[in-house]
């Protein structure tokens, strides 16, 4: 087996809504990023928490489901033999196509090079949520954006937790990026910095190396990326 991307148009229509359901249901990857920032980063007690996440589970889900044919949007999955077996989900567009792009842009202030993109919507399904599956899905966004022609690549998420484990693929949370009205985190990754290129390379690498069974999230991997 080994790790792949496909536009998540080329699902088809059943195999793409069942995906995005999948990681937007309640008590899975999103609702747990999304009520630990409502409860945690924004400090709201626990049952306007639990009723803002079942608010922007529904409104984010329902804005891909909406756009299933999103060319900025992209299935991760497992390759083997022919088949196509999706276990997560990324968004990747120009900065100014998303919806904060415009003040991320004014934030950023020409302190990196353009041109800006942004990758947002990044999730895993529980069951192959690995540090593996999170390192191919880095990679594939870091050569996307290479290939796209990116200068900089801005990561939006409400998941703060995740910016340890971010940090080690290289991105930088510069306090010009924080937005002090959401909270939301927000990292900055130069896909042509030498360092990030040789820890891709050390990512591709590894994961070249890996048989089909590590590829399967132990309870372990799954228990660190929730």
């Amino acid at each position: 087996m080994r790790y792949a991307y496909k536009p998540l148009a080329h699902l088809g229509e059943d195999r793409g809504a069942r995906l995005v359901n999948h990681l937007y249901a309640e008590g899975a990857r999103f609702s747990r990023a999304f009520y630990y920032y409502w409860r945690t980063v924004l400090e709201l007690d626990e049952a306007e928490a639990r009723r803002r996440t079942a608010e922007e589970l529904r409104s984010s889900a329902n804005t891909i489901l909406s756009h299933l044919d999103d060319s900025a949007m992209f299935a991760v999955g497992l390759v083997d033999g022919g088949g196509f077996q999706p276990i997560g989900l990324f968004g990747l567009r120009p900065l100014l196509a998303h919806a904060e792009g415009a003040a991320l842009e004014q934030a950023i202030a020409d302190r990196y090079p353009r041109p800006y993109g942004i990758c947002h919507a990044l999730g895993l399904l529980d069951e192959f949520a690995s540090l593996d599956a999170l390192r191919a899905t880095l990679l594939i966004v870091a050569e996307k954006s290479l290939a796209g022609g990116y200068g900089c690549l801005f990561f939006y998420t409400s998941d703060h937790r995740l910016r340890a484990i971010y940090r080690r693929f290289g991105m930088e949370f510069p306090p010009a990026l924080a937005m002090p009205r959401s909270l939301h985190l927000v990292g900055m990754y130069d896909p042509r910095d030498p360092g990030n290129l040789a820890r891709m390379r050390a990512v591709a690498k590894r994961l070249r190396s890996q048989d089909g069974a590590s590829l399967v999230a132990s309870r372990s991997e799954r228990s660190a990326l929730r």
